[in-house]
């Protein structure tokens, strides 16, 4: 009954009396239902995020941590549970999804020394969010993996295309250009690649475990972009069934 309330309240968008609700639920019944903690602090965290307003990633992320302490404080069994690996994969997601925003945010600009300064802080928040999608991933809850490969995939091809991207400096002769664009195409190259190989485990994870959600089709799209000569897709939206590979 107060689930149904809390659920009731969320519907209204009574942001506030929900939030009180679930706490309500985990002060009353959490210590008879450990199982159901974590989830709910989940749904909590996704309250503030909708509320919005100022501190919401602070706010928010206070409630994913008290979700993955919960969850620590589970029995090996209760930790299998099907609905407690979702909501913790979509706990370790949401966290992840921060570490991204991070990423993206940070811009490649001249001058040379701004830059610099942005490609190391760019490179290191990128090894960070594949770490944390990966822990997704170890929740074996498909449906959220499919988003943390595809995210993974998507974080190196923005970093890649954002060197592809990078205007000429100027003043340079016309064979420091030529050196210039063959040394970002030569750091980027590979980062691509790697973009190709994390959005083909998203889209394999999808087509195995029958995953067809919004992950999977962005899957399919950027794969089609990067890689059309293996994912390619015919103008009238035929897949063409000559090729060995998934269905794009």
């Amino acid at each position: 009954l107060v689930m149904r309330i809390a659920k009731i309240y969320e519907t209204q968008k009574n942001w506030k009396k929900a939030l009180k609700t679930y706490s309500r639920y985990i002060k009353k019944y959490g210590k008879a239902q450990p199982e159901m903690v974590p989830g709910l602090y989940l749904s909590r965290a996704l309250i503030i995020q909708r509320e919005g307003g100022k501190r919401t990633r602070a706010k928010a992320t206070a409630e994913l941590k008290k979700a993955q302490k919960s969850y620590g404080r589970l029995k090996d069994k209760q930790k299998e549970d099907a609905k407690v690996r979702q909501a913790m994969a979509k706990v370790m997601f949401l966290q992840a999804e921060y570490k991204y925003d991070d990423f993206e945010a940070i811009q490649l600009t001249f001058p040379i020394r701004k830059l610099k300064k942005a490609l190391v802080a760019k490179a290191k928040l990128l090894g960070e969010c594949e770490k944390l999608f990966f822990e997704v991933t170890s929740y074996k809850s498909f449906h959220v993996s499919a988003g943390a490969l595809y995210r993974i995939g998507e974080s190196y091809y923005v970093y890649a295309k954002s060197l592809f991207d990078l205007p000429m400096p100027k003043g340079l002769s016309e064979d420091e250009e030529i050196t210039y664009r063959a040394m970002l195409d030569d750091r980027a190259a590979p980062l691509q690649e790697k973009a190709i190989d994390a959005t083909k485990n998203a889209l394999k994870l999808a087509h195995k475990n029958h995953v067809y959600n919004e992950w999977s089709r962005k899957a399919a799209a950027l794969l089609a972009k990067l890689s059309p000569e293996l994912f390619p897709v015919l103008e009238d939206a035929v897949v063409n069934t000559e090729w060995d590979v998934p269905a794009t």
